[in-house]
């Protein structure tokens, strides 16, 4: 009990209760100025994405004991934590590392198939129709009884956090569902904006309180320009999002414009989802399907849904950020002469069968489009097109009619591919 009123009356609290009370005018340059930045990191810390089941097992304890300090979850006997969203191929878990011992972590999770958890608390359909990819940044912890404090340690990882989310995945938005005491320091610092200005209820985490926040990558930056303008560095989050961190960033290999990094094996997958924890028993089958969409391998397939008569894609589809020039079929223009209709696009996933491109501009369904497709810095395809659907707000599926560059599709395709194929040789 004494902790607790300690706890509860320390000038921490007490503070963090005064700003969040007070108007923004007056909070905001408070929290501004609070802020110390570290830019000469250890340089045994390392930040990266968990790539081994030794590294997302570590990961996957640091969040259940955080969350069960703080009363977000119930205790089990594996002693992690672990929900659906961490299944997904398209999921990164992000680690800090001291050697060889994981301090802490955060999860990055693309939009996909099975949606985001904010979902689950508030309709963000309007936000898809305006950002290209939505990213959820979940699941930030940091293991108790270390030499580091929290917030030297938080500033680091949301730095590789955004470098990754942003050149990595090539998301243009960030979503955020925080405590709402939290709210003001992502406005703050970071410029994160409301979503609907509403305090929900999380039952994802026993019904903890949450506020939900977005930022759009070019937009913060901007805002971070000017509202830190010729503060000094250890001040300034605009300077230290421009420093170098290389020598304690780890960020994956990129050949091709993929935006995805898929690694976990198969034998990794059954031991977190199926031994460890009972998440894909629990799952409808609904649910089950939109995983499998994102796998491809009967490999993986077989531990998602035992029954593998259900939905399996016969050609997989990967995430990829591919500026590409859409050229329409040819239109009578006012002098009387066809014209090409060309214009910008992404091709935001790739399969050896189809494509989905965004379009700047609308294109009529089974009318097929010639797409000249930036693979890579050196790479190009030219692949011919027909849109099939469209979801109205610029997103196209497309069949693959013609592969007219030659093996270069081919390449990209094995490019994208071959993480599952060395993953599938692990679990051999």
């Amino acid at each position: 009990m004494k902790k607790f009123i300690h706890k509860l009356f320390s000038m921490r609290n007490i503070f963090s209760v005064i700003l969040y009370l007070l108007p923004k005018r007056l909070s905001h340059p408070l929290i501004r100025r609070k802020i110390n930045l570290n830019y000469k990191l250890p340089k045994d810390l390392i930040f990266k994405i968990a790539e081994t089941k030794y590294e997302r097992e570590q990961a996957f304890q640091i969040l259940q004991e955080a969350f069960l300090e703080r009363n977000l979850v119930d205790k089990n006997e594996t002693g992690i934590r672990v929900t659906k969203y961490h299944a997904l191929p398209t999921t990164s878990v992000l680690i800090i590392k001291d050697k060889n011992k994981v301090i802490g972590t955060m999860s990055v999770i693309n939009d996909s198939p099975l949606r985001l958890p904010v979902d689950e608390l508030s309709d963000i359909s309007e936000m898809r129709k305006n950002h290209k990819k939505i990213t959820e940044v979940s699941a930030f912890a940091i293991r108790k009884g270390l030499k580091y404090s929290r917030s030297y340690l938080m500033f680091p990882i949301m730095r590789f956090m955004s470098e990754y989310t942003h050149f990595y995945l090539h998301s243009d938005c960030l979503i955020i569902a925080t405590h709402p005491r939290m709210q003001s320091f992502y406005t703050a610092v970071l410029g994160f904006k409301p979503v609907d200005n509403k305090i929900y209820h999380y039952e994802f985490v026993k019904g903890a309180k949450a506020f939900i926040q977005y930022i759009r990558f070019d937009d913060a930056l901007k805002w971070q320009e000017k509202i830190y303008r010729g503060k000094p560095p250890k001040k300034s989050y605009y300077s230290y999002a421009q420093f170098d961190f290389s020598d304690n960033f780890i960020f994956p290999e990129r050949t091709y414009y993929q935006s995805f990094d898929a690694t976990m094996s198969a034998e990794d997958l059954d031991y977190f989802f199926n031994d460890k924890s009972n998440i894909f028993s629990n799952l409808s089958l609904d649910e089950k399907k939109k995983i499998k969409e994102l796998y491809f391998f009967k490999y993986y397939n077989k531990i998602i849904e035992k029954d593998e008569k259900n939905f399996q894609r016969k050609y997989p589809r990967f995430p990829t950020n591919c500026p590409t020039r859409i050229t329409a079929p040819a239109k009578q223009s006012s002098n009387g002469l066809k014209q090409d209709v060309e214009h910008q696009g992404i091709v935001t996933q790739v399969g050896e069968k189809g494509v989905g491109v965004y379009s700047s501009r609308s294109l009529k369904l089974n009318e097929p489009v010639y797409l000249n497709i930036q693979l890579a810095d050196d790479a190009q395809a030219l692949i011919k097109a027909n849109p099939i659907w469209t979801d109205n707000n610029g997103q196209y599926g497309c069949e693959l009619i013609q592969n007219k560059s030659g093996n270069a599709w081919a390449k990209f395709i094995f490019y994208l591919e071959k993480d599952f194929f060395n993953l599938e040789k692990k679990s051999a």
